[in-house]
């Protein structure tokens, strides 16, 4: 006897969305850091921009996903997604065609979250939940691993 899904199940492919998306994601870095070998930064960042568009075009033609319905919500997201893309996303290219390696810019843009916490109620009025407490205190412990890792030995000796 099989078992059926409800009927308001989520289809499976809206299941598997959160691993396919970390597989691609977590493959970013090392991907971007081998194809900054063979072409500069920021073409490599337009080619990828550009196979993104192809894949992700006709995807959004057939979800129709809902867009905001105000201009200045459409004007947020715009933003928001020129500084993901541009700011974030050029600034680890740039950062890989210097020689940092693809785990310690990983490290570094792992952070984000924490430095958004921190900004966020001096910018937006907005402020952590309690329940937040232990998120904080072990995310503290993650600032000195990207610039332990990035420092070299013995570089510290002509202070010391």
């Amino acid at each position: 006897m099989r078992l059926h899904e409800p009927e308001d199940a989520p289809p499976g492919w809206l299941r598997a969305a959160p691993f396919l998306f970390l597989m691609l994601w977590s493959a970013g870095f090392p991907v971007s850091k081998t194809g900054i070998q063979y072409a500069a930064p920021f073409t490599f960042l337009a080619v990828r921009y550009a196979l993104a568009l192809a894949v992700l075009v006709p995807v959004a033609l057939w979800l129709r996903p809902a867009l905001p319905k105000r201009r200045i919500a459409l004007l947020h997201v715009a933003v928001v997604g020129f500084c993901i893309q541009t700011i974030y996303f050029g600034m680890c290219y740039a950062a890989f065609a210097r020689g940092t390696s693809a785990g310690v810019v990983a490290l570094v843009v792992s952070l984000q979250p924490l430095l958004v916490g921190v900004l966020a109620p001096c910018w937006c009025a907005s402020a952590s939940a309690p329940r937040a407490g232990p998120g904080w205190g072990w995310a503290s412990a993650a600032p000195p691993s990207p610039f332990s890792a990035m420092a070299k030995p013995g570089i510290f000796r002509r202070w010391g």
